[in-house]
This record gives structure tokens, sequence and C-alpha cells, in this order.
């Protein structure tokens, strides 16, 4: 059984453990690469109780800290495999989906200064097919120059 002193002992380790900013980033960088995804799995990692572990991830100091490490986790796998994701869809079949790719590359280039709207894309294939079947036209060319046509891109800026 604990005696005050061993109680007060742990206490006071405790409180220096909630001030260290050294095992913060330890923490941290456990939390946000998912190595701890739970109160009891902190406890169980670092050896906290589970009080210290509450103490130490309600800190408002170590918020900031998680933030921060968080958004630039985010920052990298955007810059990387994001970027590449969406240059990769600039050559997608559905053009819905190439020229929002398009739209969000040339805004992260800063050559697209848009910031006002999306850009829509309307297709009605279903009309042009109805239209290409009423003139009995069917080849699947005079459908993709219709669409090409009908497309409408809407980059409004107010």
């Amino acid at each position: 059984m604990l005696n005050q002193e061993s109680l007060e002992q742990i206490k006071s380790e405790e409180q220096n453990l909630v001030k260290n900013n050294q095992f913060k980033i330890l923490l941290a960088s456990s939390i946000v690469q998912g190595e701890c995804t739970t109160v009891d799995e902190i406890c169980n990692q670092f050896g906290l109780t589970f009080e210290t572990a509450l103490a130490l991830t309600t800190d408002a100091n170590f918020g900031t800290m998680l933030t921060k490490f968080t958004k630039a986790k985010a920052s990298i796998a955007f810059s990387s495999e994001g970027t590449n994701r969406l240059i990769g869809m600039m050559g997608n079949d559905d053009p819905k989906i190439r020229l929002s790719a398009i739209k969000m590359l040339g805004e992260l280039a800063g050559t697209l200064k848009n910031k006002q709207g999306d850009v829509n894309v309307n297709v009605n294939l279903e009309q042009m097919v109805k239209q290409n079947e009423t003139k009995n036209i069917t080849p699947v060319e005079n459908v993709i120059r219709e669409a090409k046509q009908n497309i409408v891109i809407d980059l409004e800026n107010e």
C-alpha cells in the first residue's frame, strides 16, 4: 500500500513529466505516427498512470504541439503523394475529375488565382446519346465529339 510520501513523490514526478517538452515531443510523435491512439495505449507504451496521461494530453501546450505535428505530417503527405496523385488525375477519362485536378494544381502552383468558385463541368451524356439515336448516328466518336462541344466550364470570378 502506498503511503502519503510515496504518493507525493509520484505526483511530483508526474508534474515534472507534464512540464518536460522532450517527453511531449516523443508523445506527440507517437500519436501522429499512429503508435498510440487511445489514452490506455499511451499509458501502456510509456508506463504512465491514466491521470498522468490525461494531464499530458489535455495540456494546452501539448495540444498546440500535437496540432503542429499533425499539420506538418498532412503538409508533407499532400506535397508528396497528394500532388503526385493530382498530376495522375489530369489524365483521367472523366472530364470532371481531369478539370478539377487541373484547377487544383493551378491554384497550388499559383498560376490560377480563382478562389471564388469550383470548376463546374456540365455534360449531359444521356441527352447527347438520345439526340444521336434520333439522327441514326451510332459511332462512339460522334458522341465523344459532341460531348466535347457541350462541356460547359464555369470559371466565373466575382
